[in-house]
C-alpha cells in the first residue's frame, strides 16, 4: 500500500505554541487541533473557530489546512496556523499533513475536527484523554458523536468493521443517546472528532493517501493492531455533526466503493478476497439505495467494478456548489 507524502506548501501565521507550564497535566498540555478545509465557506469556519475558543486553555495550537489553492484561508493567519498544500490532496493528506507539522512543533497528540462539528461539551479533549492515562494500548479516542440540530440521536457510538468484506458501519445511529461514560475498544474511530496519539500516528505512516476520503480511519485502526495499539470510543455525547442522513452524494458513493474494494485487495489474500469481493457485490443493490441520484448510483458502481472515475474533479466541483448553496 502506497504511503506517498503529500506536498506542502508554506504556511501562514504565528508558530504554534507549546507551553508546559509547571503543575500542568501533561498529556494536555502537548494536545493540538487540526481542521482541513475545502469547500466550506469563511463563515462556517469563523464559527467552529468560535466554538474552538472555549477549549484554548486545553491546546497549544490549531492547524487549518486550506485544501483548495484557489483559496489559501490567508486570513484566518490571526488566529491559526495555515497550511497550504500544492493542490486539493484530499482528506487523508491533508491531515497527514497537519500532522507532521503538530508533531514537529513538539505535540503529543492532535485532535483532529471536521468543520461541520458543534462542539457540545468544553471538557471535550480531557474526556478524550482519559483512555489514554487508563489504558496504555489506547492510540485513537472518540466520543459518541450525535446529529445536529437532532442532538438526542446518535450518529456514531463506535464503529463496526466486517472483514474480509471490508465493509463498516456505525452500531446505534439513529438510536437514542444513553452516555453511559464507559470508554471501550471500537473496531475504527470516526474521523471527525477523534484525539490522536502522534508518535503512534507517525509510526504507522499516518492515513493511506491514497484513499482520498473515507475509510482512512477503519484502515489506520486496522494497521495500529498490528502494533499492539486499538482505537476507543467514550460514551458520551461531545459534539454534533451536521450530517443529513445516510445518503450518498456521487462523490460519497464513489469513494466509499472505491476504498472499500481498494482495502480488501490491500489487506485480503487467498480465499478472503475471493469471500470478501463475494460479499461486497452481494450488499450492492443495499448501498446502492443510499444513492441520492442516479449519477450517485452510477459513480458508485464505478467505484465498486474498479473503474478510475475520470469525472471525480466534477464530482468535487457538483458537491462544493452544492454545499455553498
Amino acid at each position: 500500500m502506497s504511503e506517498s507524502k503529500p506536498p506542502g506548501g508554506p504556511s501562514d501565521g504565528a508558530p504554534a505554541r507549546r507551553c508546559a507550564a509547571s503543575g500542568e497535566d501533561a498529556s494536555d498540555s502537548s494536545v493540538a487541533i487540526a481542521l482541513v478545509a475545502f469547500a466550506e465557506s469563511d463563515d462556517e469556519i469563523e464559527k467552529v473557530l468560535d466554538q474552538l475558543d472555549s477549549l484554548k486553555s486545553q491546546v497549544t495550537g490549531i492547524y487549518l489546512v486550506a485544501n483548495n489553492p484557489h483559496r489559501p484561508l490567508t486570513s484566518f493567519a490571526r488566529r491559526v496556523m495555515v497550511l497550504h498544500p500544492e493542490r486539493n490532496i484530499g482528506y487523508a493528506a491533508g491531515a497527514n499533513l497537519a500532522a507532521r507539522q503538530a508533531l514537529e512543533d513538539g505535540h503529543e497528540r492532535l485532535l483532529l475536527m471536521n468543520i461541520d462539528v458543534h462542539l457540545l461539551d468544553d471538557d471535550l479533549i480531557k474526556r478524550l484523554s482519559e483512555p489514554f492515562r487508563l489504558h496504555s494500548d489506547c492510540a485513537f479516542v472518540s466520543p459518541t458523536i450525535v446529529y445536529w440540530s437532532d442532538t438526542k440521536r446518535i450518529w456514531y457510538r463506535g464503529g463496526r468493521l466486517f472483514v474480509p468484506a471490508w465493509i463498516t458501519s456505525h452500531p446505534g445511529i439513529g438510536q437514542p443517546v444513553c452516555n453511559t461514560g464507559t470508554a471501550s475498544r471500537t473496531d475504527f474511530f470516526s474521523g471527525c472528532c477523534v484525539l490522536v496519539d502522534l508518535p503512534t500516528f507517525t509510526e504507522l505512516g499516518g492515513y493511506c493517501e491514497e484513499l482520498f476520503m473515507y475509510y482512512e480511519e477503519a484502515d489506520l485502526a486496522f494497521r495500529a493492531r498490528s502494533i499492539g495499539k486499538y482505537a476507543y470510543h467514550v460514551d458520551l455525547a461531545l459534539v454534533a455533526h451536521s450530517k443529513q442522513g445516510r445518503q450518498f452524494d456521487a462523490l460519497e458513493a464513489y469513494q466509499h466503493a472505491r476504498n472499500s474494494r481498494f482495502l480488501l485487495l490491500a489487506h485480503e489474500v487467498g480465499l478472503a478476497r475471493i469471500v470478501g469481493r463475494t460479499i461486497q457485490y452481494a450488499v450492492a443493490p443495499l448501498q446502492l439505495r443510499r444513492c441520492g441520484s442516479p449519477f450517485a448510483a452510477f459513480s458508485y458502481l464505478r467505484g465498486l467494478l474498479g473503474a478510475r472515475n475520470a469525472q471525480l474533479d466534477n464530482m468535487i466541483a457538483l458537491r462544493t456548489n452544492a454545499q455553498r448553496h
